[in-house]
């Protein structure tokens, strides 16, 4: 792990781990707001979680969105479009996160044949 400290809130890298923190099997794709709990990888004093997501499904136009348990405000949300079948996508976000170090995420109901999800770091105060 390391830090970068700026302005009293410090980016932390999470420590390497082998694998996925969470894959489809997590995750509930019913296009239903869902939450997230990610206390198990990220401290209580985080207030920003940066995430790599990867993902494919058999439909084309299908969507993810994840964003802060209670949302608040559509600009803090994370939004991934998969506008191919089978076309195989990666993205990274940054999302707000309270004490509880929960997020919340609605998925569309379709065939999705990879969600891939990793903490890579947060920001904390």
């Amino acid at each position: 792990m390391f830090a970068i400290v700026s302005r009293g809130h410090k980016y932390v890298v999470k420590a390497e781990t082998a694998g996925w923190d969470f894959d489809k099997t997590d995750l509930t794709t019913d296009n239903t707001l869902r939450e997230l709990d990610l206390s198990a990888f990220i401290p209580v004093n985080a207030v920003l979680v940066h995430c790599w997501i990867n993902y494919k499904s058999t439909t084309a136009n299908t969507l993810l969105r994840f964003d802060r348990k209670d949302p608040l405000n559509d600009n803090l949300r994370c939004l991934m479009y998969n506008a191919a079948a089978n076309s195989y996508q990666a993205n990274e976000c940054f999302l707000p996160v309270d004490a509880d170090r929960r997020i919340s995420y609605k998925i569309d109901d379709v065939t999705w044949t990879v969600i891939n999800i990793k903490i890579v770091g947060w920001i904390q105060r």
